[in-house]
């Protein structure tokens, strides 16, 4: 091995024992043992556990652990043998599942307790929870416009009416809906229902084009006199009142939504909370049905997860946010994520480090760059597994998805999967968070991450 890169890993194997230390845990041999051997002893599985291990939980993660999931099964025939494919159920889901034994690992839009009472306080210490990727809320809807537009004045005690040609819906895919924080927190606390509001038509000038108004009536000599002028597209809507469209209670995008609107309306968001949204009069049982009511309703609005809302190819709105007295209206992306996940783990710095037990030291929405309504994917599972294979398969995929190749290797990790997978990847930061945090995972009282196992 060149001087170099050992140099690197004993820097690297340092940088880890110091973040151990932040989080109070003790890695196995982290001083002793290469990172490089430790990360491509995760490639592989080497014991098969007794039965496949079962992953499930937030639609969000649906996308980068279904394609995750299946690359670490292609790697061999005991990876293949030793994992179903991922379920997407519930954030909830995922977190009960842990708790109850019925999953081996679960995947969540929040730790535990976070959007309810999981487990007791005490027993959080014996769940090794860590972020494995990045989501994001999309807010969808579906606008339609006649085919024409019909504007109407009163002249003289007389009502005219004129007909001209509708472009708005050109316009709207030119130039997508604009929600600022405020019209966000109104329309979800139902204090705006209409499209046709005066909040959200001067919110979105983009949408203006020039129509026909009456502005003389018919004389014996002469024809009704019209004049083109700038009106909004909002005001001609097909369906003029907001269908709102969201989950029933447990649900991972609620919970990120709601923690978003927190920031925005403290008196009608107090907290972040997964319950269903009291302004949503039908909520729906999961986000494929949310993403299907959101396609066949004219009129609605709803929020989703981004991939989901990406996959379902629905229209998605941007988002505005003030960075530095500079005002943005922002669409959800790689990169618009990748912002806000930067601004929010220097405030997250700022508070004194990552910690999954204090809202505060986790939380990304509105971090002041990028897009706003930006969150992580936890993967949990329980720090003490009582059986050797299986614990050990957890951890190395663990491992393996939360980590990127060694330097000098062709080896495939997990992050490098996640642009690709409507995510964003996990900074150096956090994936050496993740990996001292996984040295603490134990199979029948040995650990099940090392360079051997």
């Amino acid at each position: 091995m060149r001087p170099t890169y050992q140099l690197q890993l004993q820097r690297s194997i340092l940088g880890l024992a110091v973040g151990a230390l932040l989080l109070g845990v003790t890695p196995a041999s982290a001083t002793t043992v290469s990172l490089k051997a430790i990360l491509l002893n995760a490639v592989v599985v080497k014991s098969v556990p007794s039965s496949p291990l079962v992953i499930a939980g937030t639609p969000a993660a649906n996308v980068f652990l279904q394609s995750a999931l299946r690359t670490y099964q292609g790697f061999s025939a005991k990876n293949d043998a030793a994992f179903t494919s991922f379920t997407s159920s519930t954030s909830i889901a995922g977190r009960v599942g842990v708790v109850n034994g019925a999953l081996d690992v679960g995947i969540s839009d929040a730790p535990l307790n976070s959007a309810s009472n999981d487990v007791s306080s005490g027993a959080l210490s014996s769940y090794v929870q860590i972020p494995v990727g990045t989501t994001a809320d999309a807010i969808v809807y579906n606008l339609s416009f006649p085919s024409s537009v019909t504007t109407t004045a009163v002249i003289g005690g007389q009502t005219l009416t004129a007909t001209g040609g509708d472009n708005c819906s050109a316009l709207l895919v030119q130039h997508p809906l604009v929600l600022t924080p405020t019209v966000l927190a109104l329309i979800f606390s139902g204090q705006i229902s209409s499209w046709t509001s005066s909040e959200l038509v001067s919110t979105n000038p983009q949408l203006n084009f020039s129509a026909v108004v009456p502005v003389r009536a018919a004389t014996k000599s002469q024809p009704q006199r019209n004049h083109l002028q700038r009106l909004n597209c909002l005001s001609f809507v097909s369906t003029p009142t907001i269908d709102l469209v969201g989950p029933t209670s447990g649900n991972g995008a609620t919970y990120l939504l709601t923690q978003y609107l927190s920031k925005v309306d403290a008196t009608d968001f107090p907290s972040a909370s997964d319950n269903a949204l009291a302004a949503v009069a039908s909520p729906l049982d999961g986000d494929s049905v949310v993403a299907a009511a959101v396609t066949s309703t004219p009129g609605a609005l709803g929020y989703l997860p981004w991939s989901l809302a990406a996959s379902a190819n629905l229209d998605t709105a941007r988002v505005q946010i003030s960075s530095s007295g500079v005002t943005h209206n922002e669409t959800v992306s790689t990169t618009s994520v990748r912002s806000d996940l930067n601004a929010g783990l220097g405030r997250i710095g700022g508070n004194g480090g990552f910690d999954v037990t204090q809202e505060s030291q986790w939380d990304l929405t509105l971090a002041g760059a990028g897009y706003p309504i930006v969150g992580f994917i936890f993967a949990i599972t329980k720090r003490a597994q009582p059986d050797a294979a299986t614990g050990i398969a957890v951890g190395k995929f663990r491992l393996w998805l939360t980590q990127v190749a060694p330097s000098s290797t062709s080896a495939l990790f997990g992050q490098s999967l996640a642009t690709a997978s409507y995510s964003a990847s996990l900074p150096t930061t956090l994936r050496h968070y993740d990996l001292a945090a996984l040295q603490t995972l134990t199979a029948q009282g040995a650990p099940a991450v090392s360079a051997t196992n």
